[in-house]
């Protein structure tokens, strides 16, 4: 079964690139969960970057929000961790 599993490759139809395809924006999402709750919270990381031709008038207060914090410091420690959970082949 594992021979054949690598033997199989997906392939585009006709051999041909692909003529379109829908573009999906970034997302951030967060769970939090405790014994008497439990909340969401979302963004686009889009909505974190002034890189479009009309300014993003809430760069600032956006990259100033908690979760936005909160993103940037998890991020942080899972690049620190990232070689540590790294699977040695």
């Amino acid at each position: 079964m594992k021979e054949s599993l690598k033997k199989q490759e997906v392939e585009n139809p006709e051999n041909v690139p692909a003529k379109s395809s829908k573009i999906h924006s970034c997302f951030r999402e967060f769970q939090f969960n405790n014994k008497n709750n439990s909340f969401g919270q979302s963004y686009n990381l889009y909505y974190l970057t002034n890189n479009s031709k009309y300014k993003n008038i809430n760069f600032e207060n956006n990259n100033k929000l908690k979760i936005v914090t909160l993103g940037k410091m998890l991020e942080s420690l899972i690049s620190e961790m990232e070689s540590i959970f790294r699977r040695q082949f």
